[in-house]
């Protein structure tokens, strides 16, 4: 059996909550690769034999492998009856069976994960985490979370738990990087949208937690 993981969502008050599946290249066989990887598309294969290195286009397979997995499991059907469109650019979308399923997926150095939801938009992000690493991300920052970060010890990582919340965010949303993330304002502790991005209003929730040092993001909105 292929190695995937799920995880335990707990956020107070939320009624509901997307799935979160994991997996790590370092626990799976030759074997788990191939089966993920004889569910890629066409135009996936192309993309991962573009990658230069052998790691890189395992984790690939593994990456996209994980999606069909995790829809498999959430509609109750074979691994070989999911059928998804995953393009450069665009969010990932289940295309059969026909379902409501949305679902997102990241990865960072040797792990996966995806998140999958039933009732409205889901995001997630993932930043492996190396003691003393910080990332530059001034230029995303709303006037709310700048204020806020000067206020933190040097050192930290709460410039990654901002990265990897507003990536989530961006990422539910389907638009990338082409969100400005400097209009909107989200909080890390607890998780939680302050302002959501321009037109895109709803409940939006957020969610962080690390496992074996990967910072793992989600943002889910549904229509209040």
């Amino acid at each position: 059996m292929i190695p995937v993981q799920e995880w335990q969502i707990e956020v107070p008050f939320a009624a509901l909550r997307p799935r979160l599946f994991s997996i790590d290249a370092r626990q799976t066989s030759d074997q788990d690769a191939l089966i993920f990887a004889e569910t890629l598309s066409e135009e996936e294969r192309l993309r991962r034999d573009a990658l230069r290195y052998q790691d890189e286009r395992r984790l690939f397979e593994l990456a996209h492998g994980l999606m069909r997995s995790a829809a498999a499991t959430c509609l109750g059907v074979p691994l070989d009856h999911v059928l998804i469109e995953s393009r450069v650019g665009r969010k990932p979308r289940v295309v059969w069976p026909v379902s409501k399923l949305d679902i997102s997926m990241a990865h960072a150095r040797h792990s996966a994960v995806c998140a999958v939801f039933e009732n409205g938009d889901v995001g997630v992000d993932a930043e492996f985490l190396r003691e003393g690493r910080t990332r530059n991300c001034a230029w995303l920052l709303s006037p709310e979370e700048q204020a806020w970060l000067k206020l933190q010890p040097p050192g930290t990582a709460r410039e990654i738990s901002i990265w990897t919340l507003k990536e989530a965010v961006a990422k539910a949303l389907g638009v990338g990087m082409r969100l400005d993330f400097s209009a909107f304002s989200i909080r890390t502790q607890p998780p939680g949208m302050i302002r959501a991005p321009a037109g895109y209003d709803g409940r939006w929730t957020l969610w962080q937690s690390n496992r074996d040092r990967m910072q793992v993001a989600l943002a889910w909105r549904t229509q209040e």
